[in-house]
C-alpha cells in the first residue's frame, strides 16, 4: 500500500521522476495476498527511465477511497502505476478527485481511478502520453475474477508509443463498475493493449 510517495523496486531511474500529492480525509488499503493500493503515488517496478524521459504526477485527493480486496487486486488513485516499461519520453498524469470511491474486489481484478497505469510499454523519445482528470463524487469500482474499471485513465497492457497518447477526462455524479469475472468498464478512460502508437 502506498499513499503520496514514489515507491522504486528494480528499476534504472536516470531520466526525472517527480510526484506531487495533495491527500486530505482519504482512506486507502490493500487487503489479500499481493494486493497493491496506491494513492496519490509513483510506483516504478523492474522499468527503466532514460536520460530524457521524464515521470510526473500530480494529485489533490481529498475525501475519498480507495481499497484492493483479494489476491492479486490493484487499486489505483490519482497514481501512475508503471511495471516492466521503458521510458525515454513523458509520461505525464494529473488528476484532482473529490469525494469517489475506487475499489478492486477479486482475485486479480483491477480498478484505475485518475491514474495511468502501464505494463510492458516502451514509450520512446517522442512518445508522450499525457492524462488528465477531474473526477468529483464517483465510483469505479470493478467487481469479480480478473475484472477491470477504469474511470479517468490510462490504462496500457503492452504496446509502443513513439508519437503521442492524451486523455482529458472531466467526470462529475458518475458510476462506472465492471461486475463478473474478466469484465471491463471504461469511462472517460483510453484503454490500450499490445498496441503501436506513432511511427512504424
Amino acid at each position: 500500500t502506498t499513499s503520496a510517495g514514489i515507491a522504486i523496486a528494480a528499476s534504472k531511474v536516470d531520466g526525472k521522476l517527480t510526484n506531487k500529492a495533495d491527500i486530505e480525509k482519504a482512506i486507502n488499503a490493500s487487503i489479500g495476498e499481493n494486493s497493491k493500493a496506491r494513492m496519490g503515488s509513483v510506483a516504478v517496478k523492474n522499468s527503466t527511465i532514460g536520460k530524457t524521459g521524464k515521470v510526473t504526477n500530480k494529485a489533490d485527493i481529498s475525501k475519498a477511497i480507495n481499497a484492493s480486496i483479494g489476491k492479486g487486486s490493484t487499486a489505483n488513485m490519482g497514481s501512475i502505476d508503471m511495471q516492466g516499461s521503458k521510458i525515454k519520453g513523458t509520461v505525464s498524469n494529473n488528476a484532482k478527485i473529490d469525494k469517489a470511491i475506487n475499489a478492486s474486489i477479486g482475485e486479480n481484478s483491477r480498478a484505475n481511478m485518475g491514474t495511468i497505469s502501464m505494463k510492458n510499454a516502451t514509450i520512446g523519445k517522442s512518445g508522450k502520453v499525457t492524462n488528465k482528470a477531474n473526477v468529483t463524487k464517483a465510483i469505479n469500482a470493478s467487481i469479480g475474477k480478473g475484472s477491470t474499471a477504469n474511470m479517468g485513465s490510462i490504462d496500457m497492457q503492452g504496446g509502443k508509443v513513439k508519437g503521442t497518447v492524451s486523455n482529458d477526462a472531466t467526470i462529475d455524479k458518475a458510476i462506472n463498475a465492471s461486475i463478473g469475472e474478466n469484465s471491463r468498464a471504461n469511462m472517460g478512460s483510453v484503454s490500450m493493449k499490445n498496441s503501436t502508437v506513432g511511427k512504424q
